[in-house]
């Protein structure tokens, strides 16, 4: 299975490519694979209903807000999982340039205004800079 995602008309009207991960990954085969099993393939990964004039699902707030109130999950929307992202994978230790790519940013301007630092993640940066600056007697 190829590791990325086609989205051939997005926000800003160009086409990119997602880059997936092991776990994306899993989970996109298992839904195919349910879907297969019942006798619904699709090349789509979010196919309409039977009868629907579409072929494929463009716009998923209905889906995701039906999803969060049988979880009891209040005020999210999809847009928000898009600042966690950001978020935690500037505190896993990727740079604000690798997480506006992922993201699909054009100016890293807005990764910025996605990326929650917090004063935890500068401790740790300053940390880490105490090794390269004066490294440890003996060394």
């Amino acid at each position: 299975m190829k590791k990325r995602l086609f989205l051939p008309d997005t926000k800003n009207g160009k086409s990119r490519l997602i880059i997936l991960n092991e776990k994306a990954l899993a989970i996109i085969k298992d839904l195919k694979e349910e879907r297969k099993s019942r006798g619904k393939d699709s090349e789509y990964l979010f196919p309409s209903r039977d009868g629907s004039k579409r072929p494929n699902i463009l716009d998923l707030r209905k889906t995701f807000n039906a999803v969060c109130e049988a979880a009891d999950i209040e005020g999210l929307r999809v847009h928000d999982l898009r600042h966690s992202f950001a978020t935690l994978a500037i505190q896993g230790g990727a740079s604000l340039y690798d997480v506006s790519k992922l993201l699909g940013h054009s100016d890293i301007s807005m990764t910025q205004r996605y990326s929650h630092v917090s004063k935890n993640n500068l401790q740790q940066a300053t940390e880490k800079m105490t090794g390269l600056i004066y490294p440890a007697v003996g060394e």
